[in-house]
C-alpha cells in the first residue's frame, strides 16, 4: 500500500505494526519536514519493510519501538528523529540522502540521516547502512549499542554521546 501526498500522525499510539507501506510525497518541493509517519505517547511499535521518501519518521515519547528492514531516503530534513524513546531498535535499514534541499549546494545545517535525542534510552543500532547524510550519518546522543553498521559518504558518520546531559545506556 502507498500513502502519498501527506503524512500520518497518531498520538497515543500503542500496539501498532506498520508493515510493507510506502510513505512518500510525490512533489519534492512539498517535503513534510516532520514526518511521513509521526507517532507519540505510546508503546510497542514495529515498523518493518516500509519505505519513507520525502517524509521520514518522527517518533516521540514512545516505549519499545523497532524499525527493521526499511528505507528512509531522500528527506529534506532529518530522515528519522527520536525523542524520549525508551527501547529503540534500528536494524537492517537503509538511511540515505537525508537532509538535502534540492537545488541547494553544500551541507544543509543540522540535518541528519538519524537523530536520536539524548533523552532516549536503551538504544540498539545494528546492521544498518547510513549513506550521504547532509551532516551526520547517525547522531546517537544517548549512547547505547552501535554495531556492524556501514557509514558511507557522510561528513560525519557517527556521533555517539552528549557532553552536557546525562548519558543513558
Amino acid at each position: 500500500p502507498n500513502l502519498d501526498h501527506g503524512r500520518f500522525w497518531s498520538p497515543n499510539a500503542s500496539n501498532i505494526v506498520v508493515k510493507d507501506i510506502n510513505f512518500s510525497v510525490a512533489d519534492p518541493t512539498k517535503d513534510y519536514i516532520w514526518g511521513g509517519l509521526r507517532l507519540g505517547d505510546g508503546s510497542n511499535v514495529l515498523i518493518e519493510g516500509s519505505n519513507f521518501a520525502r517524509g521520514g519518521l518522527n517518533i516521540q515519547r514512545m516505549n519499545n519501538v523497532a524499525i527493521r528492514r526499511s528505507n528512509i531516503v531522500d528527506n529534506r530534513s532529518i530522515g528519522a528523529f527520536f525523542d524520549l524513546t525508551n527501547g529503540l531498535l534500528l536494524e537492517e535499514n537503509l538511511f540515505d540522502l537525508n537532509g538535502w534541499v534540492p537545488g541547494v549546494a553544500g551541507r544543509q545545517g543540522v540535518t541528519h540521516n538519524t537523530y536520536i535525542n539524548y533523552n532516549s534510552q536503551n538504544v540498539v543500532v545494528r546492521n544498518n547502512i547510513f549513506a550521504r547524510g547532509s551532516n551526520e550519518g547517525n547522531m546517537q546522543r544517548p549512547g547505547g549499542v552501535n554495531e556492524n553498521n556501514l557509514y558511507l559518504k557522510n561528513p560525519t558518520g557517527l556521533t555517539i554521546g552528549y557532553t552536557s546531559a546525562p548519558i543513558y545506556g
